[in-house]
């Protein structure tokens, strides 16, 4: 059985990687932002958001409502 001190160290790599990725996520948001200036598109698309957020919902095993709340902040928190 694992200690305290090994879990938490897990959690702390985890922690890492999630930064990481979201460092990665606002690059690659910062690019498409450009993309669409250029193109006079509107920055937001709601039909792009919904299609994420049933994607991930349909994937993944955690509670819809958590990963709608969970990517609706990433979504913000992304384009700020």
């Amino acid at each position: 059985m694992k200690t305290l001190e090994e879990y938490r160290k897990t959690i702390d790599k985890t922690d890492e990687k999630i930064l990481k990725l979201l460092e990665q996520r606002i690059e690659t948001v910062n690019k498409i932002k450009r993309i669409k200036i250029n193109l006079n598109l509107p920055l937001k698309d709601k039909v792009r958001e919904e299609e994420i957020l049933k994607n991930l919902c349909a994937a993944h095993s955690i509670k819809p409502s958590k990963i709608k709340s969970l990517v609706r902040f990433i979504l913000k928190f992304c384009q700020d």
